[in-house]
């Protein structure tokens, strides 16, 4: 079991929806945490940027899309189901969007 900060964690997550209403989402590569799972796109915020940087950081680095406009939705409490897990607080951000989907490995 791996050992996480005694703190919780902000995570950005990215809800991306198309003209038609559907919403992106991405199949997690098979190895570390969550292998295979479906997600949204997102990740951990770091040190010294903002949600707004981490938002568009991540959509870009994940998609290769570049966020047009970005719109806070809410938050979420993600509790540890277990000692030792992690703890994360995450920001639910909707995201339009320029560009072409080209999906990292």
């Amino acid at each position: 079991m791996k050992t996480h900060p005694p703190h919780p964690i902000p995570v950005v997550r990215l809800i991306v929806p198309d003209d038609t209403g559907r919403v992106l989402i991405l199949r997690r590569n098979h190895i570390g945490y969550a292998a295979g799972d479906w997600c949204l796109p997102g990740g951990k915020i770091d040190y010294g940027d903002t949600v707004e940087e981490s938002a568009r950081r991540e959509l870009f680095e994940e998609t290769g899309l570049t966020c047009t406009e970005m719109k806070f939705l809410f938050y979420q409490d993600s509790l540890p189901m277990e000692a030792e897990e992690m703890h994360c607080i995450n920001f639910y951000i909707e995201c339009r969007c320029s560009g072409a989907i080209t999906m990292n490995e």
